[in-house]
């Protein structure tokens, strides 16, 4: 009984300390070919007994063979790549002054599309082992957001919104605003996405009662696209104009209505509309820059 005792109090005060890991950060977010380089940290904080065997090593998605290998040795303090192209990743790169952490961030050279992913950051010594992952997304944003608005046969419009091309795939939402109140516009939409050549191309589409506009008076209709997980976005608007009613002469045009005004947001990266107008019942559509609007 007296020897159990003398060797668990051995051992409670060996000093012995647990490596500290932050919870797995949200995604890092990059535009393709904006940046040269994006560093991904794997932040912990070690005890004193934890420099033995201390072993960082960097996994790529699902994979069970490390990518990058730092192992921290007096004799050896170069980190190991495998597994990737050379050039993907600067080895001689240097995250902090304390040789303890100085080369447990991977800096990935020139990331693309293909660079998106999670990568995990495991770190273990002679007594413990924590994880650390860190979502990376290289996206494209795509070359035109369209946003249109058209009357159809049978009195109604359809509302169109699409993009392309654009990575990783793309949500794609509408909007009502009315001041400075946004609600979702609550109706079916019509979606189609395809993937091809490494993008996405979407789009939706959705056919309203003209009179379903007339009840939002003064608004805006607003179509978003949005990258999931992160807070890149851009969107493109249409503004609704509620009719104006005056008193013409006859010298004056009878055409004389409400005005839906078709303009782009500012965005991450904002497009220019579609010149042209067109008819819709007591509505006229103009696009920016057009003499009505």
């Amino acid at each position: 009984m007296i020897t159990c005792l003398l060797v668990f109090m051995a051992f409670a005060t060996s000093g012995v300390t647990a490596i500290m890991m932050e919870a797995t950060g949200q995604v890092v977010a990059v535009e393709n070919g904006t940046v040269s380089a994006v560093v991904l940290d794997c932040p912990y904080s070690l005890g004193p007994d934890d420099l033995n065997g201390l072993v960082l090593k960097w996994f790529f998605n699902h994979s069970d063979q490390p990518i990058y290998t730092w192992i921290l040795d007096g004799d050896i303090d170069e980190p190991q790549v495998s597994g990737l192209p050379p050039g993907t990743v600067d080895t001689s790169y240097k995250h902090h002054e304390d040789p303890r952490h100085r080369h447990r961030a991977l800096r990935l050279l020139a990331p693309t599309p293909a660079s998106s992913g999670d990568y995990t950051c495991v770190v273990s010594s002679h007594y413990d082992e924590k994880t650390h992952v860190v979502p990376l997304m290289v996206y494209v944003l795509p070359l035109k957001l369209e946003f249109s608005v058209e009357e159809t046969t049978s009195g109604n419009i359809t509302v169109s919104c699409s993009a392309e091309p654009a990575y990783p795939e793309p949500r794609l939402q509408l909007y009502v605003q009315v001041d400075d109140v946004r609600e979702p516009l609550k109706t079916i939409a019509d979606r189609e996405t395809v993937y091809e050549d490494g993008v996405y191309n979407t789009s939706l589409r959705v056919e309203l009662p003209l009179q379903h506009l007339e009840l939002y008076g003064d608004a805006s209709l607003i179509c978003e696209l949005h990258f999931p997980h992160t807070n890149v976005s851009m969107q493109e608007s249409i503004d609704l104009r509620p009719e104006v009613e005056e008193e013409v002469s006859q010298a004056d045009s009878p055409a004389l209505r409400a005005v839906v005004h078709l303009g782009s947001t500012p965005s991450a990266a904002s497009r220019q509309g579609v010149v042209g107008m067109s008819v819709l019942g007591t509505w006229i559509i103009c696009t920016l820059g057009s003499l009505l609007c």
